[in-house]
């Protein structure tokens, strides 16, 4: 089963994701869009407010100048001036300043200097202005008003102070409204999201647990009918691949079984007729007293157990590739087994007058496929034997990395030559100065049980000029089956 990495995130919580992210931008924008508008309308509302009261002031105003002189309006305001900002004031609730177009004449909190003076005192000897202004203690609504005489002639300017302080609470009251809406609009949303996409998430992992049954080999499982009509489709198509895959498995058992007979038969089909040619051959010459016939017998023999090893090493080919046996793990005695193969050898190591020096240590044990490793063991002293015209053969053991066994197996023989040694383990490969017997498969068959069973098969120059093999072993943990 596949791991996730610490970066990568679920489906479900992706779609969650992306729907939070949508609400949370649309929750965002309505706000502001409400806050603006909101906070415009407070605006407006406190503009409005104080157009009616210059409305009233203005009118007060002209009833006092109505009885002058045109020469006297601007005397007679700089007269009045600190009773009108002071009746004002009380009239409004607000701080109010009366301006000429010169300077400041009075202020309802008497002061002699204005605190600041805004572009709209100068623009309201045209018309009516307003600005906001910041101060210290706060947004401010700058109101000012023109001051009209009987004639129409603006001889000064009332200006009104108007606090925002209650507009900017309602303000932030209404921000912490939106802000409480929109925090019950994220979580109903969390909440929803991860009830919706499971319902979305739920075939995916009818699916993730469908396809881990099929990598355990559990194919009879099959998917429901889904409400999604393209999950349903996929489940659908998951099952048929089951199907198809059960059946390709059917097929293959079969197969694999008419195949092991194939190798039955073909094992006792070719080799007990050419055991009995080779048997009857020893015989013939033991008991002949012709040397023709004697040698004759001798080149059938000869032939016999030449065809009788290609034979064998074809089956063992074609075994290893196939790796419908099981391996069967067990402990034993690395030097024992190799005594057991020299063994077997004896007669052809006789025969080529072959010294065998076996130096692995008597406590050395390996825990592997013991016939698969006698099997590697056997086709190199044969090839050693058979092909590389040596008077003496060594084996010893060496500690690979990862508690792996080293077994050296090396001659004084002709050794191999340099533009053969990467193909030798390629199936039929026989370079220019091979042997003439031999059909290149012993190797071949050596590189693929080594791989069998975890480990390799390495070549490299010998010490005495000769070739040097090196089989690594891999060391199984104790508590693994005998059977694998």
């Amino acid at each position: 089963m596949t791991r996730r990495s610490p970066k990568q995130k679920k489906l479900r919580s992706r779609l969650v994701m992306v729907n939070l992210s949508v609400v949370l931008s649309i929750v965002l924008l309505f706000s502001m869009v409400m806050l603006s508008s909101f906070f415009r309308q407070l605006q407006e509302s406190a503009a409005d407010n104080m157009l009616d009261k210059s409305y009233n002031s203005q009118l007060y105003a002209m009833r006092y100048f109505a009885q002058l002189p045109d020469r006297e309006g601007a005397a007679y305001l700089q007269k009045l001036a600190p009773y009108f900002a002071s009746y004002m004031a009380d009239a409004a609730g607000l701080d109010v300043e009366i301006y000429s177009r010169t300077n400041m004449l009075a202020s309802s909190t008497r002061q002699n200097e204005p605190e600041f003076v805004s572009q709209d005192v100068w623009d309201a000897f045209d018309q009516k202005s307003y600005m906001f202004v910041l101060r210290n203690d706060g947004v401010v609504l700058s109101f000012s008003s023109p001051i009209y005489m009987a004639d129409g002639e603006t001889v000064g300017v009332i200006r009104y102070l108007y606090p925002m302080t209650d507009q900017y609470r309602q303000l932030w009251s209404m921000a912490a409204i939106l802000g409480g809406l929109s925090a019950a609009a994220l979580v109903i949303t969390l909440v929803v999201g991860f009830l919706f996409t499971r319902e979305i998430t739920r075939p995916l992992y009818i699916l993730r647990d469908m396809v881990n049954n099929m990598q355990e080999g559990n194919l009879s499982r099959r998917i429901p009918p889904m409400d999604n009509a393209e999950m349903d489709e996929l489940g659908s198509a998951f099952n048929i691949m089951s199907e198809r895959m059960d059946e390709y498995i059917t097929v293959l058992g079969n197969q694999q079984r008419q195949l092991r007979q194939f190798f039955n038969n073909a094992t006792h089909q070719l080799k007990t007729p050419l055991t009995s040619i080779i048997g009857y051959s020893q015989m013939i010459q033991l008991n002949s007293d012709s040397d023709q016939v004697c040698e004759d017998a001798f080149i059938i023999e000869e032939a016999g157990e030449t065809l009788l090893h290609s034979i064998e090493a074809v089956l063992e080919e074609s075994r290893s590739q196939t790796m419908w046996y099981p391996m069967e793990i067990s402990t034993f005695s690395l030097r024992n087994m190799a005594e057991e193969s020299a063994g077997l050898l004896r007669p052809r190591l006789s025969r080529y007058r072959i010294a065998l020096d076996n130096r692995v240590e008597e406590a050395l044990e390996l825990r592997t496929d013991r016939s698969l490793a006698q099997e590697v063991v056997l086709a190199l002293l044969d090839n050693a034997i058979l092909h590389s015209g040596c008077d003496k053969i060594r084996l010893w053991c060496t500690d690979g990395a990862d508690g792996a066994k080293l077994l050296h197996i090396t001659d004084n023989g002709n050794g191999i030559d340099e533009e053969d040694a990467p193909y030798i383990f390629k199936a039929f490969y026989r370079g220019p100065n091979s042997a003439a017997s031999g059909n290149g498969l012993g190797l071949s068959v050596c590189d693929s049980i080594m791989r069998r069973i975890g480990g390799a098969i390495r070549l490299r120059q010998g010490d005495e000029g000769g070739a040097e093999f090196i089989l690594e072993f891999p060391e199984f943990p104790v508590g693994k089956g005998d059977e694998i």
